[in-house]
């Protein structure tokens, strides 16, 4: 199977330095000398406006992270759609079908394309929180909202689930709502760190596909793809997130 093209894999470690990064830790420097202020006013209220900015920043970066993996994952199907000569038709609908679902989706397209189910790349359950958390990030309460906290309800800090009683004194009625509201949602730094993880992962292992399709390999490539499979190995080892 041959590779030509995807996420600019440098560009993206130096997005993630350069801009995720500095502004997170910024903020998160921000709000440390904020909590330690002598000043009442700014530990009770500016910490609170930084903690906002700080979870709309990670919000961003997660549309952000998601757009960029998306992008690249098409215009990947799409050039190899065009080089096996896949009519207009069908390649329009690689542009616009969503990820899975009935009818014609990504990960169908992606298998006929390449003769692998995506699922053997990177590690799919992240890719599909993220694809899930682009939704609703976009656009709040829904089917992606739900599953998100079927999946990580730990993300919901102070929301309990019907019945669930409070310091002996009273109970959530049972008749609240059974699913938070997605705007009362927390995303840790983790989180970002975890999903951006995930995309890398997905695109190591598609550059290692495109360079093992070389009919010759230099040394300076053998020594990539060595590179390629050590990380994947320690991927498990590296996260710092897990649903629950």
């Amino acid at each position: 199977m041959a590779v030509y093209s995807g996420l600019d894999l440098p560009s993206f470690a130096t997005f993630r330095r350069e801009v995720v990064l500095a502004a997170v830790e910024a903020l998160d420097k921000k709000i440390d000398a904020l909590e330690n202020s002598e000043e009442e006013v700014e530990r009770v209220f500016a910490v609170d406006h930084y903690a906002d900015i700080r979870q709309s920043t990670i919000e961003a970066f997660l549309l952000a992270t998601q757009s960029m993996h998306e992008r690249a994952l098409r215009g990947l199907m799409v050039g190899m759609a065009g080089r096996k000569s896949w009519p207009a038709g069908k390649i329009q609908q690689i542009q616009r079908c969503s990820l899975d679902g009935k009818g014609p989706n990504l990960l169908r397209f992606f298998q006929e394309l390449f003769d692998a189910p995506m699922e053997w790349f990177g590690v799919h359950a992240d890719l599909q929180f993220l694809h899930l958390l682009g939704n609703a990030l976009r656009h709040g309460n829904g089917d992606s909202a739900i599953k998100i906290h079927q999946l990580a309800p730990s993300l919901w800090k102070t929301w309990l689930p019907p019945g669930s009683p409070i310091g002996g004194l009273y109970t959530v009625p049972f008749d609240a709502p059974r699913h938070p509201a997605f705007d009362t949602i927390t995303l840790p730094r983790v989180l970002l760190d975890q999903m951006m993880m995930a995309v890398r992962g997905f695109w190591e292992d598609i550059e290692f596909v495109r360079c093992n399709s070389f009919s010759r390999k230099s040394e300076g490539v053998e020594k990539h793809m060595y590179e390629l499979r050590e990380q994947r190995a320690c991927r498990s080892n590296e996260r710092v997130w897990t649903p629950g």
